[in-house]
């Protein structure tokens, strides 16, 4: 579980930086989101993103710490 929170935390902190930076047009029914400026709630948006997924990489790591490493042998 906590993979899948790292991969959805991580894929929306990179939406929001590539919506700054690449212009990918519109994508089916989503309409073009490039916005090349950084305002306050993009900013904050980001940065919440990016704990979130710092928070997510540091709870997959413990959980793999914590699990038995005999998990084949039993």
């Amino acid at each position: 579980m906590t993979a899948l929170a790292l991969l959805v935390s991580a894929a929306s902190l990179a939406a929001v930086v590539a919506s700054v930076y690449v212009d990918l047009g519109a994508i089916g029914p989503f309409p073009n989101m490039y916005e090349p400026a950084w305002h306050s709630d993009k900013t904050i948006s980001a940065i919440a993103e990016a704990v979130s997924t710092v928070t997510a990489a540091d709870a997959l790591l413990v959980a793999r710490s914590r699990a038995p490493h005999d998990a084949a042998a039993g």
